[in-house]
């Protein structure tokens, strides 16, 4: 019964854990393989359906899951596919300037 009881705890905490925390952090080279294995199966270069709440999903979790550069990159493109979603709520310079600065971005860190 103890035994049942301990593992029945285990599974609590360790559930309680992975909910309280979110998700694990990215290394550079996970979050630089999600985005080359996103560029690869998108031959344009375009996120899946860009300007869509899929390729905002992508961003928001790989900026929330990385740090310094990356995290600023992904930030950006999360921002500039919201607007885009948004019907374009800021100015057109200001949605480019963000999506030429996010992809610049992780370029300098990731690689083309």
């Amino acid at each position: 019964m103890k035994s049942r009881l301990r593992s029945a705890a285990a599974i609590i905490a360790a559930t309680f854990m992975l909910v309280a925390c979110g998700p694990a952090p990215m290394s550079v080279d996970e979050a630089c393989n999600a985005w080359h294995d996103m560029q690869s199966n998108y031959p344009n270069g375009l996120a899946p359906a860009q300007g869509s709440k899929y390729s905002v999903k992508y961003y928001e979790d790989w900026a929330g899951r990385t740090d310094g550069k990356l995290h600023e990159a992904f930030g950006k493109l999360a921002k500039a596919d919201r607007m885009i979603i948004d019907n374009n709520s800021g100015s057109s310079d200001e949605l480019w300037n963000l999506q030429i600065e996010g992809h610049t971005e992780v370029e300098k860190v990731c690689g083309t």
